[in-house]
C-alpha cells in the first residue's frame, strides 16, 4: 500500500472532529512558524531561542497530545477521541502553563513554544491513530 492509499484509508476511519482539530492545530503550528521566521528575520530574537521554544513547545505538545484518550468505536469502525480522567488533569495543568507563560515569557519564545506545541499535538496524535489503525489491521 502506497503512502497515498494509506492517507485516504486512515481518514475513513478517523472521526471527523478529530479530523477537523487537526486540521486547525496544523494551521496554527504554520501560521506561527511563518511569525516565528518573520521576526527571526527582523532581529526581534535569534534562532537558537526560536529554536529552544520550537523544541519545548514538541514536547509540551506531546504531552498535551495525551489529554484526549484514542480509542476504537466499533459501531462506526473509526478512531475516536475522549477526555478521560488524566486528560482532565492534562488539559487543567496545560490551561496552567498557557495563562503562565504569556506573564513570565516573551512573545517571541511564546510564538515558538505555541508553533512547536501544535506541531507536537498534530504529531502525537497522528502517531496514536495509526499505532489504533495497525492494530486492528487497517494500515
Amino acid at each position: 500500500m502506497d503512502k497515498k492509499d494509506e492517507i485516504s484509508v486512515s481518514r475513513q476511519h478517523i472521526d471527523s472532529k478529530m479530523i477537523n482539530r487537526l486540521r486547525i492545530y496544523t494551521v496554527i503550528a504554520i501560521v506561527m512558524l511563518i511569525l516565528v521566521a518573520y521576526e527571526v528575520l527582523q532581529g526581534t530574537f535569534s534562532i537558537q531561542l526560536a529554536i529552544l521554544g520550537i523544541f519545548g513547545g514538541l514536547i509540551v505538545g506531546s504531552i498535551v497530545g495525551r489529554m484526549y484518550r484514542l480509542d476504537w468505536d466499533e459501531d462506526n469502525s473509526n478512531v475516536t477521541g475522549y477526555i478521560d480522567g488524566i486528560g482532565v488533569f492534562i488539559l487543567i495543568i496545560y490551561l496552567i502553563f498557557i495563562f503562565a507563560r504569556a506573564h513570565y515569557l516573551g512573545l517571541a519564545i511564546i510564538l515558538s513554544i505555541t508553533a512547536g506545541t501544535m506541531m507536537g499535538r498534530v504529531m502525537s496524535t497522528r502517531h496514536n491513530i495509526n499505532k489504533i489503525l495497525r492494530a486492528w489491521k487497517i494500515l
